[in-house]
């Protein structure tokens, strides 16, 4: 339960988080209703009908609060939006790694890698999203298992987990695309995991299959639905680790995905709406660390402005983990695990939205001197409506 979720950006967590919800769904709507004011008339998706349980429903505002919610952890909320920092050995507090940022080092190495992309961190060279590598060039979709017995020594591996258990997810079909981006693109490997109905080869684990190494450094996938198993499950901009190294994607049920919503929408009766996705991710420094002390701001990308959360039924809800669980007391990242979720976002590959322009940018105090937070990463999103959307956000706005 201690691992920390980088793979998929919040497995673990929400697994405490939802064997929780059984036994204290009551309190957690208490601690997360408490919104009150006027119907929503500014920012993103708008006032909905229907309200929080007071009666009434509008929008939260976004900046600073300038004080601790009740119970809120030193580490995720303080009297004023702190230094960022990132956890060192021993639960010491360091200062974040920045250079991509500021020049100090060659900013396209960053850090992470390692032997496992679910593992490495989320450095590495910044981009525009979608702006690496040609679909289809590493090869044509096709069946797991391509290399054989030698697959391993020439092919990458990626393998499925529930999002809940972590356990794998057999016969499940998954798409593999080039760079940060689906829409638009061609996959360049399609195949099922391995499993009863897809035995394939004896080297690989359940849930795995090899695919050939792509030309992007990164990859974005889609683990497709699964009627009464799992939801479809996005993922975008997931580095890729040199042969045989292994990408880790993941699923969720039907059930886990309601409560994932529902929790952090605490109005009774609600269900998550068809055309309304759930975004999630970690904030990182360039050495792939988490970051504490940081802000996530959603924006229309065309208008420039905020989408501003709410309480009512289809508004945006923001919430920061604490450690290990979601916290809807906290006011920006936490140092030991820096997890946020945007639910009711709106989709914009299909529907209403289609075609939307969204963004998400991270702020933060860099540094002392700075009393006011400033932008240090940002990218255009594509939203999927009905499932969970992983992004995968590097720094990338220079700093002075």
């Amino acid at each position: 339960m201690s691992r920390t979720l980088e793979g998929f950006a919040v497995r673990k967590s929400v697994l405490t988080w939802c064997w929780a919800l059984g036994a204290v769904a009551a309190a957690l709507a208490a601690s997360c209703s408490s919104d009150e004011g006027g119907k929503a008339a500014t920012g993103g998706t708008g006032g909905g009908s229907g309200g929080s349980e007071a009666g009434s429903c509008g929008p939260t505002p976004l900046e600073f609060p300038g004080e601790c919610k009740p119970g809120a952890p030193a580490e995720c909320c303080a009297t004023e939006l702190p230094v960022m920092v990132v956890r060192g050995p021993n639960d010491t507090v360091l200062a974040p790694d920045w250079s991509c940022l500021t020049g100090a080092t060659d900013a396209g190495t960053g850090g992470g890698g390692g032997a496992d992309a679910s593992t490495g961190g989320a450095g590495g060279s910044a981009g525009a999203a979608g702006s690496a590598g040609a679909a289809g060039s590493a090869g044509s979709a096709g069946s797991a298992g391509a290399g054989g017995s030698g697959g391993a020594s020439t092919q990458n591996v990626f393998e499925v987990e529930d999002f809940s258990s972590s356990n794998p997810v057999v016969d499940i079909e998954v798409e593999l695309f080039e760079g940060e981006s689906i829409v638009g693109k061609t996959p360049f490997h399609t195949a099922f995991t391995k499993g009863p109905a897809n035995p394939s080869d004896p080297a690989l684990n359940n849930g795995q299959f090899y695919f050939p190494h792509p030309a992007s450094e990164f990859l974005s996938y889609r683990v497709k639905e699964k009627p009464g198993v799992a939801k479809e499950f996005i993922g975008f901009g997931y580095p890729v680790p040199k042969p045989p190294g292994k990408v880790t994607g993941a699923t969720l049920s039907p059930d886990l995905y309601s409560q994932l919503a529902t929790f952090v929408v605490p109005i009774p009766g609600w269900k998550p709406p068809e055309d309304l996705a759930i975004i999630t991710g970690p904030v990182r420094d360039c050495a792939g660390k988490d970051v504490g002390g940081a802000r996530v701001r959603f924006f229309d990308e065309v208008t420039n402005e905020e989408v501003v959360p709410g309480s009512c039924d289809r508004d945006v809800r923001y919430v920061y983990f604490d450690a290990q669980l979601p916290n809807p007391k906290c006011s920006f990242t936490d140092r030991r695990q820096a997890l946020f979720v945007i639910a009711n976002a709106p989709g914009n590959v299909s529907g209403a939205d289609a075609n939307k322009k969204l963004r998400v940018e991270y702020w933060g105090r860099i540094d002392s001197s700075s009393a006011a937070p400033v932008k240090f990463a940002q990218k255009s999103i594509e939203i999927f409506p009905g499932t969970v959307n992983v992004q995968q956000i590097r720094p990338n706005v220079p700093q002075p």
